[in-house]
């Protein structure tokens, strides 16, 4: 009884077998034929370990490291990208400047306002281009770009100036539009030729004298008025006084010549070549008052004018001991008013120690005072004066 349940299990085992071998017989060869070959297997195995093997770039270490290691590799890599995973502001800054002079774009990501100017400059130089200095924020930074990258001509605003820069840097006197630009260029390149293109005749004239280094050149205008102007200024640009004696005697020309170097050489007696005498007293009021200097007022020889002349100097010059030379005392009186309580500015503070008057040397100092809102002066006044004490009031912290 017992043998037969085991003889049916062992047959059922059997069959149960039979079908498992035979199913696997029948895919066998779909199986075999899907298993990846010896290469492909060899091959996902690299790419299974390289993928193991890799690492992000700069991951190990600390923060200060890691910022060291982004901009050695941007270096090596020639890669400004890889600045911007940098941590640190300033080791960013130092990254990006590592392209300055060859990534315009780099430089626009600098932080640092200095180091950022700095690198435009030179992307700016290196491309010629004006317009990238306009990017940079200081005025003085962006100044000296556009020194280093616009022709030194074109930062020249006043557009004759300018004309006459690059008439002489391009050697060229037709590029000038101005008698300025063409006398210019004929002075500074010794050629007269370029004096022909001056419209004014005077200026023609005088600019072929300044050219040859003689007034005689303007003689060679038929108009005596254009001759003399000529005469004029060219013996003044030269330096040359005896020039003034060739200008039609007596005209405004010669007098204007002769007073001018009666104050370039500080002499006065200059005055006396003047042909007519209302004209040599002119002369002597005329020096006083460029001079500050009224001695040659004393030269005068009509009194009104004489009177005019201290009163004239002193009033121009804000300096009312100019006054003294007068000697009268009325004339003294209205022409120390004049120059101290008639004129807006006031008189010049130093001068008041040397006006003559007690009297209108206090109003003097007093007026200072007012003028210049400076109470010092106050203590120059006499003591009880009545100047004095409207002086203090006026300013009673010095007191």
């Amino acid at each position: 009884m017992r043998l037969f349940p085991l003889l049916f299990a062992m047959a059922l085992a059997i069959l149960f077998a039979g079908c498992a071998q035979e199913k696997t017989g029948e895919e066998m060869e779909k199986i075999e034929a899907e298993k990846p070959s010896s290469a492909e297997l060899e091959n996902a195995s690299n790419v299974m370990g390289a993928s193991q093997a890799e690492q992000p770039p700069c991951s190990e270490g600390n923060v200060i490291q890691k910022d060291e290691c982004f901009v050695a590799l941007a270096k090596e890599k020639s890669d400004s990208g890889l600045c911007k995973r940098i941590y640190s502001i300033d080791r960013r800054d130092l990254c990006y400047a590592q392209f300055a002079e060859a990534d315009l774009e780099a430089c626009r990501k600098i932080h640092d306002a200095g180091k950022r100017a700095d690198c435009l400059v030179k992307n700016a130089v290196r491309q010629k281009d004006d317009g990238i200095c306009k990017e940079i924020g200081n005025d003085d930074a962006r100044a000296e770009c556009l020194r280093k990258v616009v022709p030194p001509c074109m930062l020249i605003l006043n557009e004759d100036e300018r004309d006459l820069c690059l008439a002489l840097e391009k050697n060229d006197y037709t590029r000038c539009k101005s008698d300025f630009c063409f006398e210019g260029y004929a002075k500074n390149r010794s050629f007269a030729e370029a004096c022909a293109r001056i419209s004014k005749p005077a200026e023609k004239f005088k600019c072929i004298a300044l050219v040859e280094k003689s007034f005689f050149a303007c003689r060679l205008s038929e108009q005596e008025a254009v001759r003399d102007s000529c005469i004029e200024e060219a013996s003044k640009e030269l330096d040359q006084q005896s020039g003034c004696d060739f200008a039609t005697p007596g005209s405004k020309y010669a007098n204007n010549c002769y007073l001018h170097f009666a104050v370039k050489n500080n002499d006065p007696a200059i005055c006396r070549k003047i042909l007519q005498e209302r004209d040599q007293d002119w002369c002597y009021s005329r020096f006083a008052s460029l001079k500050a200097n009224a001695t040659s007022c004393a030269r005068v020889i009509e009194s009104l004018n004489r009177i005019s002349c201290y009163r004239n100097a002193a009033i121009e010059n804000r300096m009312p001991s100019l006054c003294n030379g007068l000697g009268n005392s009325a004339w003294m009186r209205d022409c120390y008013a004049a120059s101290i309580l008639y004129i807006d500015a006031g008189p010049v503070p130093s001068d008041c120690k040397s006006v003559e008057s007690n009297e209108w040397k206090n109003k003097c100092y007093l007026r200072a005072a007012i003028k210049s809102n400076n109470g010092t002066y106050c203590s120059f006044i006499e003591e009880g004066a009545a100047d004095r004490r409207d002086c203090e009031e006026l300013f009673p912290q010095v007191k």
